[in-house]
């Protein structure tokens, strides 16, 4: 398990999700309320679904900026 989890919250946009995966090359982000709860996940297959909202080209950025080597904790499983 992630020690310190990048999360967003229920009213981040589809963008701001986008940066958390890059930045910490993850493939999923916790959603927490304000009290800090869980209350639920997003997925990178998520932006996937909703494709409507994020463009084929950006989902591909996602991917390609999530998948780079030598980033972050990019050889552990998340």
């Amino acid at each position: 398990m992630t020690r310190d989890p990048q999360c967003c919250h229920p009213e981040d946009d589809v963008a701001a999700i986008e940066q958390i995966m890059m930045q910490a090359m993850v493939r999923r982000v916790p959603v927490v309320d304000d009290e800090g709860n869980c209350v639920g996940m997003v997925a990178q297959a998520d932006l996937a679904r909703h494709a409507e909202a994020v463009s084929q080209s950006e989902i591909g950025r996602v991917v390609e900026r999530i998948s780079e080597p030598g980033r972050g904790d990019a050889g552990r499983p998340n």
